[in-house]
């Protein structure tokens, strides 16, 4: 989501693509992680699936960050060839990409604390010589800083994206200002 804000001084192209990688290199992430965690259920006594919060919101996550993923390529890139006449409606479609950019990452920070907190509530539970939560053991602490850090980026990346007064569009114009 940065990308645009960091590279502010890239040509634009090139910020798109890098936009793209990193989204690709996070759809292998999370496919990693959908496999790792189908496996783990799998090797349970009861294997259950899509059960949780936590699954649940990872699964919505997953669905809307493919359909972003598909509408921003085709409207961003693939549209790019005709450019003249597709200007009009990428520039109408933008807000709302935007806007469920910060949807979607925010979706991902609940499945990340939630499942954290299913995490903490199976593993530190209490029951047959596990450790419990509630006694705040040294596991608990860690899942404490984590969700506690992925919120405050969450906070953090929505207000950078929203807040900076940092616009391709200013620096383009002092660019052409000072060239003239």
């Amino acid at each position: 989501m940065l990308v645009y804000r960091i590279f502010f001084c890239c040509k634009k192209i090139y910020n798109k693509v890098l936009h793209t990688i990193v989204f690709v290199l996070a759809i292998s992430a999370i496919t990693i992680g959908m496999m790792s965690a189908i496996q783990a259920h799998n090797n349970s006594p009861e294997p259950k699936h899509f059960y949780s919060l936590h699954s649940w919101i990872g699964l919505a996550t997953m669905g809307l960050y493919a359909l972003q993923f598909i509408v921003g390529f085709v409207s961003f890139l693939v549209l790019l060839c005709c450019d003249a006449t597709t200007t009009k409606f990428r520039q109408q479609l933008l807000p709302t990409h935007k806007t469920f950019g910060v949807i979607i990452f925010s979706m991902a920070v609940a499945a990340c604390v939630t499942g954290l907190t299913q995490s903490a509530r199976y593993r530190l539970s209490g029951k047959d010589g596990k450790l419990n939560y509630a006694d705040l053991p040294e596991q608990a602490i860690v899942i404490n800083v984590l969700g506690i850090t992925m919120i405050a980026l969450g906070i953090l990346l929505t207000y950078l994206t929203h807040n900076i007064g940092i616009k391709r569009y200013a620096t383009e114009v002092i660019n052409e200002t000072h060239l003239t």
